[in-house]
């Protein structure tokens, strides 16, 4: 019988403080006791949607006495040959000056929007590894009142007892806590260079930014070239048209006076056809070269334009090959890009390597607990957590990072021996190379 009623007693209490004990439990928020994880940079170093190039063609002549022209053309590709439209369309052709074609290139292409959508979220991933290295406090405030039924667990008699009977309700039983947790890491080599790769990667997109800004300027101001030489195209056609147009007119007029032969005038027929023919075409390619601007610029569908800048032909002085070098090595954006995912790389293969390191993490909370407010006390805890992971997981990720390394400075020298061969390039900015 002792035994029955012992049983008893202590299945009661566990169903009374069985509650109390949950809530206290779950009221605390669980600090943070995962270490942190190698960041995964991309395989290639390139960060860009699209590319301007430059080309040369040789365009024959329209006689046969005169010699052929070399033309420059221009390339553009992926996100650069696009932009989204501002503006309204009007009846009057817009005048366009070089400079403004430049400032709507710069503010409403899609290469430069790309860009720096790419580096606000490089900015974010940095804030993200810095808040992996922060303090993580988290606030909790619980309060709870509550019933416990016996008759549903089946508490309503004592067997062998004579006249003893459970309550049918136990409570109402209140609870209260309020407080904080707090999870800090104190030793955690791997998110430390996580936030270092992360830095350098933003640098990488500004350069980029920098980058994507050059190239919409050679984009806008090659398609704007390319605009002027056609309308001079068009104008030469129409005075070839308008040459071709007299002659033929003039042999009419010679075989009616009986001076001139029929195949005279069918040739300078034939001729006035051609050049009618080969206008009609120029300005068809006039009018896709002006499209082509507004889609770079955002100009509306639809909306013509007129041209403002007087072009001429200045000579320039020829800068020589070592400083040419120097200069690019020091300036270009898509170089300094490179190099800087390079040394996110770099950071990245030591963040997989630091798992062999343990991790130290500090954990505490301080919470004021009780059956109301008027009546709680204080409640606190302090503990470590150190992380120990074996050898085969952080060496197979130090092997990838190594292979990503690998392949942005092949990228990086591709930068920099795209401008000349390796023969013609001076020994000390060989370093660039090699580094």
């Amino acid at each position: 019988m002792i035994r029955s009623l012992l049983t008893l007693v202590l299945t009661a209490a566990g169903l009374l403080l069985l509650p109390a004990v949950a809530r206290g439990q779950l009221s605390q928020s669980p600090a943070t006791t995962e270490r942190a994880r190698p960041s995964q940079l991309p395989l290639s170093g390139s960060t860009q949607t699209g590319s301007v190039t430059t080309g040369q063609a040789t365009v024959p002549s329209a006689g046969r006495e005169s010699v052929s022209t070399l033309n420059s053309s221009i390339q553009i590709q992926g996100a650069f040959q696009g932009s989204t439209p501002f503006g309204v369309v009007t009846k009057e052709p817009l005048p366009l000056p070089l400079d403004e074609a430049i400032r709507r290139g710069l503010a409403y292409n899609l290469g430069v929007i790309g860009a720096e959508q790419t580096e606000r979220s490089a900015r974010a991933q940095r804030l993200a590894a810095l808040a992996e290295l922060l303090p993580d406090v988290n606030g909790t405030v619980t309060g709870a009142a509550a019933q416990t039924s016996l008759a549903t667990a089946g508490l309503q008699s004592a067997k062998g007892l004579a006249g003893f009977q459970f309550a049918r309700v136990l409570g109402p039983f209140n609870f209260f806590e309020a407080g904080a947790v707090m999870s800090q890491s104190v030793l955690d080599l791997t998110a430390t260079r996580n936030y270092r790769s992360s830095k350098e990667i933003v640098r990488a997109t500004k350069h980029s930014i920098r980058d994507s800004r050059d190239l919409v300027i050679l984009g806008v101001g090659g398609s704007y070239l390319q605009v002027v030489a056609a309308a001079a195209r068009v104008e030469s056609a129409k005075a070839q048209l308008a040459t071709a147009q007299a002659v033929y007119e003039q042999a009419l007029e010679q075989l009616k006076a009986g001076v001139n032969a029929r195949i005279d005038v069918n040739r300078s027929q034939v001729e006035f056809q051609t050049q009618r023919l080969r206008l009609i075409s120029l300005e068809t390619d006039l009018a896709s070269q002006k499209l082509a601007l507004g889609r770079l610029i955002g100009l509306p569908l639809g909306q013509d334009f007129t041209l403002m800048t007087a072009m001429e032909y200045r000579a320039g002085s020829i800068t020589p090959l070592t400083e040419a070098l120097e200069q690019a090595f020091a300036n270009r954006p898509d170089l300094q890009a490179a190099e800087a995912q390079v040394r996110a790389a770099v950071q990245a293969r030591k963040a997989a390597e630091a798992e062999k390191i343990p991790a130290l993490k500090l954990n505490g909370s301080y919470l004021v607990a009780g059956v109301n407010p008027a009546q709680s006390n204080g409640v606190f805890s302090v503990w470590f957590a150190t992380h120990f992971f074996g050898s085969m997981q952080p060496t197979s990720r130090s092997w990838l990072r190594k292979v990503i390394v690998f392949s942005l400075r092949t990228h990086c020298v591709r930068h920099v021996t795209g401008l000349e061969p390796a023969s013609r390039i001076p020994s000390r900015l060989c370093k660039h190379r090699n580094s």
